[in-house]
């Protein structure tokens, strides 16, 4: 009867055990859930009063400057045969903005005049029929606060504007000032809001105007409730997703501005914050129910972890092998491309030049000597870069110059041989990757040392084509050509496979009616390389 009663209560508090490791946890998640949220929301609150008075006095700033040239006399006198007036106000524009980053434009709109504006404006344009003059001109208020695409420099903008009246109080223009939206984004890119939390501003069509990253700039905010919020005292928080990220946020609406502030703090943040604070109530209590079957179970886990770790160690000797004879295999590739195409036009352009001066020894020393003396320093400049591929380097010419001097340079050293080259570049990019150069580079660097090897011929075209997404090159020569069905599968032809199909590149050859020999590649630029580099037009560079 004792040994039943003892197993029945084993068996209790085997069953027990789980339901009550799981209902403490439970109960101590929950309230150190509602503990930390409330705890944000404090900081989401106090954050929200620090900021505001920083951004009502950015805001104010173009208002008091607003307000005084709605006042000045000399917009109300204003006339449109008047040049000297006109270069007057401009000038007294441009004091305002010449010191001050923030602003990017101001101007003035008469109702029949023509427009002054700091920044250019297309004359044909009537601004009184947008809407935000109209909005200027009807309002009540001292100044209108409107979010838009400029009709000036059409950059996403805010403009303070304000209505500007005769001496009789009837409104005869518009003056206003814009400051570019990425530039209003300096008031929030430094806040931080606990360790995560960002800080951001609303129009009154709840589209964001400001935020950390100006990629969400213009992003529109789909939480019902935000129209409904029109003072101070209505800051209850609510979960929504705003700037890519799901967040708990706090909306103040400013006072007599169309704007709104959201302080947000991601949910990720939280429920970190809330899993942190119960882990170590939850370690314990894990640790001593697992502990007992920790014990029971040593055995069989370490004996399946040996297996486990044996299994990994011997995949991970295959796997060590695999790169190792890889990164081998690439290497040697990388070695005898760099070797065959440096050869390759060294030995080429040797051959020429020793031929002309056995040709010429006779006849003119001078020439020969000539000859000889370029053949020693091409000789000498094959040997530094065979030197340099060996070692793993880049070549010498690319690290030191951009693309088209050192394709220059290639195409002064061929015409040594007697080839005419021309080479046309309609936009070129210093900037341009280390990886596009050399493809290029060798690409050229092939196609003469063919041109001048094997299809002896005497003209050269090479056009190198920048557009917005790639670099197109076109190649062709007057020699043979190819016979037959061309194929392309030469070593060196293939070495210009290889380079192009790294980049994601496309490469094409051909031969019309067995005469002359084309290439034509075109090499893909990411966005990223786009945007980052300092371009300059070289158009139509020929030589």
């Amino acid at each position: 009867m004792k040994k039943f009663i003892e197993a029945n209560n084993s068996l209790l508090i085997k069953n027990a055990i789980v339901p009550l490791f799981i209902l403490l946890n439970a109960a101590f998640v929950f309230i150190f859930t509602i503990k930390t949220n409330n705890s944000f929301e404090v900081t989401l609150e106090q954050s929200m009063n620090q900021q505001l008075a920083v951004v009502e006095d950015f805001f104010r700033y173009p208002e008091n400057i607003i307000n005084i040239l709605s006042q000045n006399k000399d917009l109300s006198a204003y006339e449109e045969n008047d040049r000297f007036l006109r270069a007057d106000i401009l000038s007294l524009f441009e004091s305002i903005i010449v010191p001050d980053s923030r602003i990017s434009n101001i101007y003035f709109v008469p109702v029949d005049k023509e427009v002054i504006s700091y920044k250019f404006i297309d004359t044909n344009t009537d601004l009184t029929e947008k809407i935000w003059f109209k909005k200027a001109i009807e309002s009540k208020t001292q100044f209108t606060w409107v979010s838009h695409k400029s009709d000036f420099t059409n950059d996403d903008v805010i403009s303070c504007l304000s209505k500007v009246v005769d001496k009789y109080g009837n409104p005869i223009g518009v003056v206003g000032l814009d400051i570019e939206l990425f530039k209003l984004s300096d008031l929030v890119k430094n806040v931080k809001i606990a360790n995560n939390g960002f800080f951001l501003i609303l129009d009154s069509e709840n589209k964001i105007i400001a935020s950390p990253d100006n990629k969400y700039l213009g992003e529109s905010i789909s939480y019902n409730n935000l129209n409904n919020i029109s003072d101070s005292s209505n800051k209850k928080s609510f979960i929504s997703k705003i700037a890519g990220k799901k967040s708990k946020c706090v909306v103040y609406q400013l006072e007599e501005l169309p704007w709104k502030i959201i302080n947000a703090v991601p949910t990720y943040e939280i429920a970190y914050s809330i899993i942190s604070s119960s882990f170590l109530f939850f370690f314990f209590s894990l640790a001593s129910l697992v502990i007992a079957f920790m014990m029971y179970s040593k055995s069989k886990i370490t004996e399946n972890a040996n297996r486990e770790l044996k299994s990994a160690n011997e995949k991970l000797k295959e796997y060590a092998s695999t790169v190792e004879e890889i990164a081998v295999l690439r290497e040697r590739n990388r070695l005898a491309r760099d070797v065959h195409d440096t050869l390759g036009q060294t030995l080429s352009i040797l051959m020429t030049l020793l031929q002309l001066s056995l040709v010429s020894c006779k006849n003119n020393i001078k020439e020969t000597e000539e000859n000889l003396k370029n053949a020693i320093k091409i000789t000498r400049q094959g040997l530094n870069e065979v030197r340099r591929s060996i070692s793993g380097l880049v070549s010498q010419k690319l690290e030191e110059e951009n693309l088209f001097d050192v394709l220059e340079k290639l195409i002064n050293e061929f015409e040594c041989s007697g080839m005419k080259v021309e080479l046309s570049v309609n936009k070129f990019d210093i900037t341009i990757s280390t990886e596009h150069t050399e493809a290029i580079y060798r690409i050229c660097q092939e196609a003469l040392t063919n041109s001048l090897k094997h299809g002896k011929a005497t003209k050269v075209t090479i056009i190198i084509k920048f557009t917005d997404s790639s670099i197109k090159l076109f190649y062709f020569d007057n020699g043979i050509g190819c016979n037959g069905k061309f194929e392309g599968k030469g070593f060196g032809l293939l070495g210009m496979k290889q380079r192009v199909e790294k980049l994601k590149g496309v490469i094409k050859f051909g031969s019309g009616d067995q005469k002359g020999f084309n290439i034509h590649v075109e090499l893909p630029i990411g966005k990223s390389d786009q945007e980052s580099v300092n371009a300059y037009d070289k158009s139509c560079v020929s030589r």
